[in-house]
């Protein structure tokens, strides 16, 4: 028997079963890679869902957060100052900030109509005037020359007594025969004469006394008149009065809502706002819906203005009748008022 080798020699892979090799190791190695990659989204999911659930929700509001706000310092008694007549205003005095007294100007206003009546109203008067002065001095001169008629009137009516007794004594002696014919006739034209003369003194007295009744009664009537002009004077001076706008009460001026030039009307809008207790102010505040269900009247706040470098004022946090939220406050000093910015500061229970 031929004698055998002790191992039989090993077949050599194709190039087909290489391929195949190939093939399956790449597709072990993507199914690894796609659990690979599903595990670590499943690690991430449950990372989100961890972090979810410890987040807090959008919108929520936390016990004991500290909320703040930013806004202007108001007033918390505010006058509004209304135009007193409709008109142009020629200037304005005062400016947002300024302290004010009772009576101060603020603004002055014009009307065209009030002015011509106040200038037709002038020279009805002075016209008035001007007829009682000239009734006055009408009225003296009726009585000096009252008295003066009347003067002549009696020394007249004394010449006339005294040619009258003459005639009769010349009339008797020339009946007598005691005395000439033409001294008789001359007594006559004398005695006539001043009878005349003292008829027509009279006359002019009675005259002059009539005259000084009439002018009275003219004079009484145009002292009425003037009266009347007098108080259609004061009327339309008081219109003009008005239009000069002030200050109603002490206080600070928080708004000027017009400018020189400008037309306003009583029914418009107002001409100003007046801050009537500086010292008591407010900040408004607008919480979001989540803030204001933890919102309560009375919660203490903190007031800090920006403009002045100064510590935090205390104040509370209150309703407004509108539903609104506001800080009110009282100002410390001077220097705190209306119209400073203001950040404030609310913790919420």
């Amino acid at each position: 028997m031929p004698e055998t080798d002790a191992a039989a020699p090993r077949a050599v892979p194709s190039l087909r079963d290489r391929w195949f090799l190939l093939l399956a190791a790449v597709a072990l190695l993507a199914i690894c890679t796609v659990g690979v990659v599903a595990w670590r989204r499943q690690l991430a999911a449950k990372a989100a869902a961890v972090a979810a659930k410890a987040a807090p929700i959008p919108g929520q509001v936390l016990a004991g957060a500290e909320v703040s706000f930013s806004g202007l310092v108001q007033a918390r008694n505010v006058l509004a100052i209304p135009a007193p007549m409709d008109g142009t205003v020629e200037a304005v005095e005062v400016e947002v900030g300024a302290s004010v007294e009772q009576e101060q100007p603020l603004a002055r206003l014009k009307n065209e109509g009030l002015a011509a009546a106040l200038a037709a109203a002038k020279a009805d008067f002075e016209k008035a005037a001007e007829r009682v002065s000239a009734l006055e001095s009408a009225l003296i001169s009726a009585r000096l020359e009252a008295s003066r008629s009347g003067v002549d009137a009696e020394r007249a009516r004394g010449d006339a007594d005294r040619a009258e007794r003459n005639l009769k004594r010349e009339e008797l002696l020339f009946r007598e025969g005691a005395t000439a014919r033409l001294k008789f006739e001359k007594a006559q034209k004398d005695a006539a004469a001043t009878a005349a003369e003292a008829e027509a003194l009279r006359t002019s007295a009675g005259q002059a006394g009539e005259k000084i009744t009439k002018v009275t009664t003219d004079l009484e009537t145009a002292k009425r008149g003037v009266d009347e002009k007098a108080a259609n004077l004061e009327d339309s001076q008081a219109e003009i009065n008005a239009a000069v706008v002030t200050a109603p009460v002490d206080g600070v001026i928080v708004a000027v809502n017009a400018k020189a030039g400008d037309e306003v009307t009583s029914k418009g809008a107002d001409l100003f706002q007046i801050a009537v207790a500086a010292g008591e102010l407010l900040v408004k505040v607008e919480p979001t819906p989540q803030v204001a269900e933890k919102f309560k009247d009375g919660l203490p706040a903190l007031i800090q203005l920006l403009e002045i470098s100064a510590e935090g004022i205390p104040g509370e946090l209150k309703r407004g009748e509108k539903g609104d939220w506001r800080v009110e406050f009282k100002a410390p000093n001077s220097n705190v008022k209306p119209g400073l910015n203001a950040v404030v500061k609310v913790k919420l229970p």
